[in-house]
């Protein structure tokens, strides 16, 4: 039976399996498994033959659905910057500043705080037909576990604003040309090409490897960024629109927002 809401990890020869699982729930990502998260990061730190990392999901149509709307809908909106944004941002980039290789496997629809996890891997792999995108802004929210910045570092200013301010997905064929994606492969060679694409990464100088990546880690100012991703985040869920849209999601109508944008 598959445990609930958690985050699991296994090491085989060098390679760690993070496996997101919250069955029935497409894998949104609630408190319990970024707690998870956080525990296995510690041991992938900590561990001198951890070399590579596969960031994965339970098997599901979607690799993630997002951050669970039902916990942090419940926070006051001060608790929702200072603490599940900030929480999320600094697990992320956590993961995203491991000595290791971070792949990310999508084999099922990666959205909202699911497409963050995928951005704080190093490389993305997906399955065709997977969908990826924000829908936030569609239920008063933003990206807001840094994923308005590191997008816009992958795809550039126009796509981004593109994705982000219309909430809509973009089909795997078209991120990969975006850049979003590395490579898009047949479903029933995805398993295949991401043991390949392993193997070559660990054939490679552990030394050169790492170092590399520290290199190209240099770029992304995570704490200026983060504060104002926990900004947004807090003003966002204070206002009239959140209200609207959370309730809308919840019974499942589409949302009626108030015209006009805040002055």
């Amino acid at each position: 039976m598959q445990e609930q809401d958690t985050i699991s990890c296994e090491t085989t020869d060098g390679v760690v399996r993070l496996i997101l699982s919250n069955p029935g729930r497409h894998n949104v990502i609630t408190q319990r498994m970024l707690h998870a998260l956080e525990e296995s990061l510690a041991r992938i730190e900590s561990s001198l033959a951890a070399r590579l990392v596969l960031l994965e999901a339970a098997p599901d149509r979607f690799f993630s659905a997002g951050a669970d709307v039902r916990e942090w809908s419940a926070l006051s909106p001060q608790d929702m910057g200072r603490s599940w944004i900030r929480e999320g941002n600094r697990l992320f980039q956590r993961l995203a500043q491991l000595d290791a290789v971070v792949i990310c496997v999508m084999a099922g629809d990666a959205l909202g705080g699911g497409l963050e996890l995928a951005l704080a891997a190093d490389v993305r792999l997906a399955a065709d037909g997977v969908r990826l995108g924000f829908p936030e802004v569609g239920i008063g929210a933003i990206p807001g576990w840094l994923g308005c910045a590191r997008l816009q570092e992958l795809v550039g200013p126009a796509r981004a604003r593109q994705m982000i301010l219309t909430g809509e997905p973009v089909e795997a064929g078209k991120a990969e040309g975006w850049g979003l994606v590395n490579e898009v492969i047949p479903r029933q060679d995805l398993r295949a090409r991401t043991e390949e694409l392993a193997g070559r990464i660990l054939a490679r100088s552990p030394v050169a490897v790492s170092v590399a990546k520290r290199v190209l880690n240099a770029g992304l100012d995570a704490e200026r960024f983060g504060g104002l991703h926990e900004l947004a985040a807090t003003v966002c869920l204070a206002s009239p629109d959140a209200a609207e849209g959370l309730a809308a999601f919840r019974q499942k109508r589409p949302p009626n927002f108030p015209p006009g944008a805040p002055r």
